[in-house]
């Protein structure tokens, strides 16, 4: 996918981060410090920064399972897909109930087109957090690439029901 098929699911996961924010001052001290001036400059979409920022968290705190997770999508922003994946999948590891890493390790997924993987762990961000909305959408993406274009329709509009806007966009699209 080149980078103009990645911005507006670049834009959908940068809306979607329900991150700890704190001060972004750049006479940052703490891992939690770091880890807001990381998506301070992911928002700025400046990924090479905001990656330098969670490293620094993450050298801080190598427990620190959500600054794994923005620096896995710091990563996807800039197309470093495997290493996106691989954060993701740490954070998941230091907190198996991290809803946003299973979603976001499930885009991965969809992104290298491992559909049924992507599933099951947009099941699982599901299981754990029922009114994550995004997780459906995303779901839904990944079904309608899958070819289940009926459970696809079912995810947006449980989406939509959830103020998820994208999802009315890809019902349009997939459901006819």
């Amino acid at each position: 996918m080149d980078i103009q098929g990645r911005q507006p699911i670049i834009r959908t996961i940068l809306f979607f981060i329900g991150l700890v924010w704190g001060s972004t001052s750049l006479q940052a001290q703490s891992a939690e410090d770091f880890n807001a001036m990381g998506t301070a400059r992911l928002q700025e979409g400046d990924y090479r920064a905001a990656i330098e920022s969670f490293d620094q968290a993450i050298a801080l705190d190598a427990k620190y399972a959500a600054a794994y997770c923005n620096r896995g999508i710091a990563k996807a922003g800039d197309e470093n897909d495997a290493g996106a994946l691989q954060d993701f999948t740490r954070s998941i590891e230091l907190n198996p109930k991290y809803a946003v890493a299973y979603c976001y390790r499930g885009i991965s997924k969809t992104t290298r087109k491992d559909y049924s993987q992507a599933i099951i762990d947009f099941n699982e961000a599901i299981e754990l957090n029922p009114n994550y909305g995004f997780a459906f959408y995303s779901r839904g993406l990944a079904k309608a690439k899958a070819g289940d274009l009926p459970g696809a329709c079912l995810d947006f509009r449980k989406a939509g029901e959830m103020a998820v806007e994208q999802a009315y966009e890809a019902m349009k699209e997939y459901c006819k």
